[in-house]
């Protein structure tokens, strides 16, 4: 079971484990089928957070975009999946491990500390979120006067309503409205995410391979 989340949360991560694994393996074995079908054994990969491959993808992919830009970039905004601060309060190491990917990928690229910020995006209701949001953060930028930010998701592995309407509609209008006009289209890039790029293909099946040592020969 490889579920799709770089970084572990007990919101995404742990969840995905207990529906496909737990849930409805116990269903099947309960359902009274003449197989009499039984739980079979099962390897849960970890996290690859910071496997060095998911990092050089992602820097690979990032540099083939910047090549292809009329102009550079003036900041860059990494931006994750946002959950509730009582999760990281519990022990959740989901924070911890955005922030640990978003070190990596920046020093992959060989970003100073001026050129990049984090950010989490997707908070809804009434309690604390980690922060800062996306929103803010794009909010001070703002203020600083940057022009043509590049927002990625490293901890999205495909593109989905959150990177393509949240962050490509929503954000984008709202950066270039509260920039008063002085920015246009092409001034808010949002990057794409790995998609089925080959290399990127490529560290799954690594990742399959290594956590299937000692179930199949190599």
């Amino acid at each position: 079971m490889l579920p799709l989340y770089p970084q572990y949360s007990s919101t995404t991560t742990a969840a995905i484990y207990d529906a496909a694994c737990f849930a409805a393996l116990g269903k099947d074995r309960r359902s009274g089928s003449s197989a009499k079908r039984f739980v079979p054994e099962l390897r849960l990969a970890g996290a690859f957070f910071d496997h060095p491959g998911y990092i050089r993808a992602m820097q690979t992919h990032l540099t083939a975009l910047l090549q292809r830009l009329p102009q550079p970039p003036d900041h860059f905004l990494l931006s994750f999946h946002g959950i509730p601060q009582r999760y990281a309060d519990g022990g959740d190491p989901y924070p911890e491990q955005c922030r640990e990917t978003a070190r990596l990928l920046a020093e992959a690229m060989g970003w100073t500390p001026e050129q990049w910020d984090i950010a989490y995006q997707s908070r809804f209701g009434p309690e604390t979120w980690l922060g800062p949001s996306t929103a803010e953060q794009l909010q001070r930028l703002v203020d600083r006067g940057v022009k043509r930010p590049l927002v990625f998701t490293p901890g999205f592995v495909t593109d989905c309503l959150e990177t393509l309407y949240e962050l490509g509609i929503e954000a984008k209008e709202e950066f270039i409205a509260r920039c008063g006009g002085t920015v246009g289209d092409d001034g808010f890039t949002v990057a794409p995410c790995l998609n089925d790029q080959p290399d990127w293909l490529d560290v799954l099946a690594e990742v399959v391979r290594t956590q299937t040592k000692g179930w199949i020969d190599d």
